[in-house]
């Protein structure tokens, strides 16, 4: 992170001037607070029976961390499913709260102490993989306002957890305003492989890396497509006709 981003980097992203930037972890309670691979992964396994019971019943394993920039409240500021702990960004927390959010329990460690938040911290997607949340206020004035989510896939899956869960799916409430923009299914079933690479690509291709790369290049070459006919889209106004409703 150091390497990724230096001091002229975090000034420009607290000082831009219009982009806000708002960082979601989660704090652990419990047995997922520790970087001891024995208990985390009992944690993390009680954490799946609860979540498969009810989502709501993470609560009892994690609570939402919201590192938000301070010079604008975000609108999803209120949101309450989850007890919610709101750090503003600043300087000394900005690289710590990054690592964080992507800090995937029992693949990298968690992120302990982060300065204005005290205790373990872990990769977001355990509570909002794809963010299920109210990205605006229900008393919203401008009803024409759109949430653009950019997306890799069609299906929102609210939690970590929920993946092999189909029938779990965002609150209708929450996506009412939301563009979802992702490939179509048969853009993918058309890529090498049928698939769109993963980090477990690295186990894929172990001692082949030339291959993994060439892999990655040419779906990078073949997505290249899906820019040009988006934006061709928008400047047309095409875009209104490929609009499909989420299910």
């Amino acid at each position: 992170m150091d390497a990724f981003l230096n001091d002229a980097g975090i000034r420009e992203i607290l000082e831009h001037p219009y982009l806000r930037l708002n960082v979601l972890a989660v704090r652990c309670k419990g047995l997922g607070a520790s970087d001891k691979m024995l208990p985390l992964t009992l944690g993390l396994g009680l954490a799946v029976f609860a979540n498969l019971i009810r989502r709501k019943y993470l609560n009892l394993f994690f609570e939402r961390a919201l590192f938000y920039d301070p010079r604008d409240t975000p609108p999803f500021f209120e949101m309450d499913e989850f007890p919610i702990r709101r750090i503003p960004l600043d300087p000394q927390n900005i690289r710590p709260a990054l690592t964080a959010s992507g800090s995937i329990p029992l693949v990298a460690s968690g992120v302990s102490n982060i300065p204005g938040a005290e205790g373990m911290y872990r990769d977001g997607g355990v509570i909002d993989y794809h963010p299920d949340i109210p990205f605006l206020p229900e008393n919203s004035d401008d009803e024409n306002r759109i949430v653009l989510f950019p997306h890799y896939t069609d299906r929102i899956i609210p939690g970590w957890l929920d993946k092999k869960l189909f029938w779990r799916k965002p609150s209708p409430s929450h996506i009412k305003n939301v563009l979802l923009v992702c490939p179509s299914r048969e853009f993918v079933e058309n890529l090498p492989y049928s698939r769109i690479p993963d980090r477990q690509d690295f186990k894929r291709f172990q001692g082949h890396d030339k291959e993994r790369i060439a892999y990655w290049r040419s779906v990078v070459q073949k997505s290249e497509c899906l820019a040009d006919e988006f934006w061709e889209a928008v400047q047309s106004g095409k875009i209104r006709e490929r609009m499909e409703e989420l299910e």
